[in-house]
């Protein structure tokens, strides 16, 4: 991940942890769905669209092949979690905005 898209990324966050949330007691999924969603708009293309090589089924249009997952992004806000995530390369970061309260972002 580049130092461009880590700071892309920590300001997305900055911006929903300051968002207006009226999430009935889920305000961390709250900010976890609108930084997923912000990053899912903005580096869909990062580290290929397709399968974990970047190709998309070799026959020239934009599906994958029969039974290959495209992944998407994830994200996980809280004070307490742990875990264990499969990710591409160069699409995972692990950071806190507030004190006890981390980021866990990442693209499967």
């Amino acid at each position: 991940m580049t130092e461009e898209m880590r700071g892309s990324i920590i300001n997305i966050a900055q911006r929903a942890f300051h968002a207006p949330v009226n999430g009935g007691g889920k305000v961390y999924q709250t900010i976890a769905d609108l930084i997923r969603v912000e990053i899912q708009n903005g580096y869909d293309d990062v580290a290929g669209g397709g399968g974990r090589d970047g190709s998309r089924g070799g026959d020239g249009n934009d599906e994958p092949p029969p039974g290959v997952s495209t992944g998407g992004w994830n994200c996980v806000v809280g004070d307490a979690f742990g875990s264990s995530v499969t990710h591409r390369m160069k699409t995972y970061i692990h950071f806190s905005i507030v004190p006890r309260v981390n980021v866990l972002l990442w693209r499967s």
